[in-house]
């Protein structure tokens, strides 16, 4: 674990990533968890590669499409696989610029996502996986 907690400081210094939650509570249940991910993209667009957010609580089976936001969109796709949640990212646009640069992508998996948060007071990290990159960030539970 202590790896973990390095690697989410580290990212969370550089810019990468943080993680905004609606409580931090330990075993709190439908736990709001915004992630904010800053890295180069095509004329504001994240990429074809999906976000793969490993959660350190309890993931339900299930979550609808719609209990996830994409820059504030309804997600395209959502399967859960234990704690780990894939989330389809929006379609390329028709027009697509040549300019590369900073951007910035906002996941919210709101209450009706089921998210809850460890069982146990701690420090964990969220992580994700976007295409090469892997993102964390930490999340204290109290």
């Amino acid at each position: 674990m202590g790896r973990a907690i390095l690697a989410a400081v580290s990212a969370v210094l550089a810019g990468q990533m943080t993680v905004a939650v609606s409580s931090h509570a330990h075993g709190a249940r439908d736990v709001r968890y915004t992630l904010t991910f800053r890295y180069d993209m095509q004329c504001g667009y994240p990429g074809k590669d999906p976000a793969v957010v490993t959660f350190p609580g309890r993931v339900p089976l299930r979550i609808a499409k719609t209990a996830v936001l994409v820059d504030g969109a309804p997600a395209r796709d959502v399967t859960v696989r234990g704690r780990a949640v894939t989330v389809a990212m929006p379609p390329r646009p028709l027009v697509m610029c040549a300019s590369i640069g900073p951007g910035r992508l906002t996941i919210v998996f709101t209450p009706r996502a089921g998210i809850a948060n460890p069982a146990v007071p701690g420090r964990y990290a969220v992580r994700v996986v976007k295409g090469t990159q892997t993102f964390a960030a930490p999340v204290a539970v109290r």
